[in-house]
């Protein structure tokens, strides 16, 4: 193992090492420049290359073993070849393409050297498929040394929205939802997702857009099915703008909450699970307000 040299060693090293490549022949190790250092740096990206095979590689660590010199190989940055690799993923023309709503999701372009504090994207379903290979290929240029936590990095936008064929972000929950639960449960106590588990004294209805609805009463599970009247109640709610911002925003024009039952309600998107407290809503009131108009037709199923 190579050691740390006196300035005087480090110099008549490198006038030793100089000369015998020159004597031999060789301009690089390594398929790079030659580096010599005094050791190798703590946090090298290229990590230390020992020549110690061959007749090459015997003469590098005779001069090494006498002089307590390292041979380094310098390496250019795989930074800019992984980053192209992911932005030809972002430019694919189908990257974004949808039909509906549901073909919309949000993945990562960060690698562990490119991209590495890039918010979220919008993308269909395949496009994400896409930019995930692309990631792997890009991290494997990387090479493992770069990863790293940054907490300061952007986030993408909470929600995704098929909008004139292509997928694009927004703010608004979109008019399309995957399911929505409504769950009563004694006590204080609620999750998101929600749960009601066995033995709990608690009820859970989640309904899907084709109508159907699974409850589980304390771990027990029963199927039902809304009537098209009841389904198209409940879409008018959930698609509506007033509704969609307020479930992001929280129902805070609903009534005091009573004590000893809670009613919690999840939407859950494409791209994020939305739980809120509606007890006060249900309730109490107002009356007909839109979460509990939810909560009596899922409940009557």
């Amino acid at each position: 193992m190579c050691g740390i040299p006196s300035v005087r060693d480090s110099l008549q090293a490198a006038g030793r090492i100089e000369d015998l490549l020159r004597d031999i022949g060789v301009d690089s190790v390594g398929g790079g420049p030659v580096v010599i250092r005094s050791h190798p740096p703590p946090s090298s990206r290229c990590g230390p290359s020992w020549v110690a095979r061959g007749s090459l590689g015997s003469m590098f660590l005779r001069a090494c073993s006498l002089t307590f010199l390292c041979l380094m190989t310098s390496c250019s940055s795989p930074e800019p070849e992984a980053a192209a690799v992911i932005q030809a993923a972002l430019d694919s023309p189908s990257i974004a393409r949808c039909t509906t709503d549901i073909d919309c999701v949000l993945a990562s372009p960060a690698s562990d050297c490119a991209f590495s504090c890039s918010p979220s994207v919008v993308v269909s379903r395949a496009g994400a498929v896409t930019l995930n290979n692309a990631v792997a290929q890009a991290n494997a240029i990387c090479g493992g040394d770069f990863a790293e936590v940054n907490p300061g990095c952007p986030n993408g936008p909470p929600f995704a929205s098929c909008t004139a064929g292509t997928c694009r972000g927004s703010e608004t929950p979109p008019p399309t939802w995957v399911s929505l639960s409504i769950e009563q449960s004694s006590g204080s106590a609620s999750s998101t997702p929600p749960k009601c588990s066995k033995g709990s004294s608690c009820t859970l209805w989640t309904l899907t857009p084709d109508g159907s609805v699974v409850i589980t009463r304390s771990g027990v599970i029963h199927h039902a099915t809304l009537s098209a009247a009841d389904l198209k109640a409940v879409e008018t709610i959930l698609q509506s703008l007033a509704f969609r911002q307020t479930v992001l925003d929280g129902f805070s024009s609903c009534d005091p909450a009573p004590a000893g039952t809670t009613v919690s309600m999840t939407l859950t998107y494409t791209t994020l699970e939305l739980g809120k407290d509606v007890t006060g809503c249900v309730k109490t009131g107002p009356t007909g307000n839109d979460p509990q108009r939810l909560f009596q037709v899922l409940s009557a199923s």
